[in-house]
């Protein structure tokens, strides 16, 4: 089987420059620790509109074995980035708390 390739869309608002590049990197960073990453190819990819998604893209599974694999990947790769957009969104709610 070649290798499971995730891209992950990221909706990132109208945060600009660094923002960006830091979220990005948390991500990736999340990503790594949740999941194995042997044989997977993670692409973040910054989108301004548009809702968050991840995508796996494959040229071609050959067996029922890789295609329940790749589901797990996958699966584990949406809890992650689920739960890290859900820190990240509580984190800017709190800080626009601070600021009223």
């Amino acid at each position: 089987m070649n290798k499971i390739i995730i891209v992950c869309y990221v909706h990132v608002g109208n945060m600009v420059g660094q923002d960006v590049d830091n979220l990005m990197a948390k991500i990736g960073i999340m990503l790594k620790e949740r999941e194995e990453t042997e044989g997977i190819l993670h692409y973040l990819i910054p989108i301004y509109s548009g809702s968050s998604r991840i995508e796996c893209i494959n040229p071609k599974l050959l067996t029922e074995d890789e295609y329940a694999h790749t589901k797990v990947v996958l699966d584990n790769a949406q809890a992650a980035f689920k739960d890290l957009m859900e820190r990240h969104r509580l984190h800017n709610d709190e800080q626009f708390e601070e600021t009223k």
